[in-house]
Order: structure tokens, then C-alpha cells, then sequence
């Protein structure tokens, strides 16, 4: 009856229809792995661009910072905002000036400032680009020196006060 009618018509449809499927499947796999590959070379041609365009800007930046590179590498003022394609070149080129101009403003606004430990606040500004820490940490230097020169006047006034001859070990 009824199942066995049911069962032909699986034998009859099922091959075809499996055969669709695989068929369906394979063309689907083949676009996957192509859009893949595609993605990979378009990845590798962002990634080409974007290390053409940084080498420009560390060549531009060399040629504008002069002696600050021996003291503030590419890397350290380096933004990754101006890799990206919607960045214009002039744009960061520009941005990489104003970065320069204002670590020399920075730099002479310390020199001006004739802080006592104005090589340890240059270093820590070299190191961080952050003007405030810069003073923060030369201030610092300057409270633990009067600390400690306090510290060794207060150790000098208790050993100059004599202490009474009976009172003395002699080491007996």
C-alpha cells in the first residue's frame, strides 16, 4: 500500500536529490575558499600599503625631527590612525610636524625652567612625551634631596653633641 508507494518514490527522488545537495554544497565550498583567497591577497595588499605609508611617515619624520631622533624614535610618536586608507598622507605628515614642534616647545619650557635636576627631567620627557610627569618627577628628586640632606644634618647634630666621659664604652 500506502508504505510501499511511499518507498519507491524515496528510491526514485532520493539519488537525485542527494546528488543536487553535493552538487550545491561543492559550488558553495569552491566560493568560500575563493572569497578566502581573496581576502588573503586583499589583506596582504592592505598590509603592503600600510607599511609603504608608515615608511614614508618615519622617512618624513627623520628628515623633519633631526637631533630628537636620537632621543624620540619614529615608534614612540607613531599613530596607527594615520595607516588607515581614509588618513590622508599630508594630513599625518602635518600632525607628525606639530608632534615635533611641540616636543621642542616642551623641551625649551624645561631648559627655561632651570630645574635642578633638568637631565632627569629631560630623560623622563624623552621617555614619556608627558611635559607634567616630566616636572612631577624632577620636583620629586628635588623634595627626596632636601629629605635626605635634612635626614644626614640631623644625623651630624646628634653625633657632634659630646657625649659625657663616664658614659663612654671603651670597649672593656
Amino acid at each position: 500500500g500506502i508504505e510501499t508507494g511511499r518507498k519507491e518514490v524515496n528510491r526514485a527522488y532520493t539519488p537525485p536529490l542527494d546528488a543536487f545537495n553535493a552538487r550545491c554544497k561543492s559550488i558553495v565550498d569552491k566560493g568560500k575558499k575563493f572569497y578566502e583567497k581573496l581576502r588573503d591577497v586583499e589583506r596582504e595588499a592592505d598590509d603592503y600599503y600600510k607599511s609603504e605609508k608608515k615608511n614614508e611617515l618615519r622617512e618624513h619624520y627623520e628628515a623633519f625631527a633631526g637631533m630628537l631622533l636620537d632621543v624620540v624614535p619614529y615608534e614612540k610618536i607613531h599613530d596607527d590612525r594615520w595607516l588607515l586608507k581614509g588618513t590622508n598622507i599630508q594630513t599625518a605628515k602635518a600632525e607628525i610636524e606639530d608632534i615635533v614642534q611641540k616636543i621642542a616647545g616642551d623641551r625649551e619650557a624645561i631648559k627655561e625652567m632651570h630645574l635642578e635636576f633638568e637631565n632627569d627631567a629631560l630623560t623622563v620627557f624623552y621617555q614619556t612625551l608627558d611635559f607634567g610627569e616630566a616636572i612631577k618627577y624632577a620636583r620629586k628628586l628635588e623634595e627626596d634631596k632636601r629629605k635626605v640632606e635634612e635626614m644626614e644634618a640631623e644625623l651630624a647634630r646628634q653625633s657632634a653633641q659630646t657625649v659625657p666621659e663616664g658614659d663612654m664604652y671603651t670597649g672593656g
